[in-house]
């Protein structure tokens, strides 16, 4: 899925019920969307989102933005 240029996150509704995502910001880092579509992928049900921001797999090692997660979600 993707998320288009300009386009406000809570307005869709992420097909995610009881599912991990993973989350790849691409290009310049914008921290506020990147929270707003986590919190729209909670919203519709993600069991938790792991965000990678693209322009930090390049550091040795990997840098990754923390992972949001529902308050019921218990990790195996």
């Amino acid at each position: 899925m993707v998320l288009p240029e300009g386009a406000d996150p809570l307005a869709f509704h992420w097909p995610v019920k009881d599912l991990p995502v993973l989350l790849i910001e691409v290009g310049t880092f914008d921290t506020a969307r990147l929270e707003r579509l986590a919190y729209a992928l909670l919203r519709d049900g993600a069991a938790f989102v792991r965000p990678l921001r693209e322009a930090l797999l390049a550091k040795t090692p990997p840098e990754s933005w923390p992972t949001y997660c529902q308050d019921h979600y218990r990790a195996a």
